[in-house]
C-alpha cells in the first residue's frame, strides 16, 4: 500500500512540475508577444518557423502528387474512371503546389520582418 502511495505522490509531483514549466513557458510566450522591443523578432520567427515547416511538408506532398500524376500521363490505357481520377489528381496537385508557393512566400515574409526588427532595434540604439 505504501509503494502505491509513493508512486502516486511521485506522479502528483511530476504533474505539478510539468504544470509549472508550462506556466513559465506561457508567461514567456505572453511576454514575447506583448513586449514592444521583441515583437518583430517574435512575429517574424513564428511566421518563419510555421511557414518553413509547412513548406517542407508541402514540398514532399507535391513531389508525391506530381509523381502519381506523371504515372497517369504515361499510362497508355485510359478509361472513364481513370479520367475522373486524373482530373481530381490534377486539381489536388494544383492546390498543393500553390500552397507550397505561398508557404515559401511566408518564409520570405518572416525573414523580412526579422530584418525590419533588427534594423529598428539598431536604429533605436544609435
Amino acid at each position: 500500500m505504501r509503494i502505491i502511495s509513493d508512486s502516486n505522490a511521485f506522479y502528483i509531483r511530476h504533474i505539478q512540475i510539468i504544470s509549472l514549466t508550462k506556466l513559465k513557458s506561457l508567461k514567456l510566450l505572453f511576454y514575447l508577444i506583448t513586449s514592444r522591443t521583441n515583437r518583430y523578432y517574435t512575429v517574424g520567427s513564428c511566421i518563419l518557423l510555421i511557414s518553413a515547416i509547412l513548406s517542407i511538408y508541402l514540398n514532399f506532398q507535391s513531389f508525391n502528387c506530381l509523381t502519381k500524376l506523371s504515372e497517369y500521363y504515361n499510362s497508355q490505357i485510359r478509361t472513364d474512371s481513370q479520367n475522373n481520377i486524373f482530373i481530381d489528381l490534377q486539381r489536388n496537385c494544383f492546390i498543393i503546389t500553390n500552397s507550397y508557393v505561398f508557404a515559401v512566400f511566408g518564409v520570405i515574409i518572416g525573414i523580412i520582418i526579422i530584418i525590419i526588427g533588427h534594423w529598428k532595434k539598431r536604429k533605436l540604439n544609435n
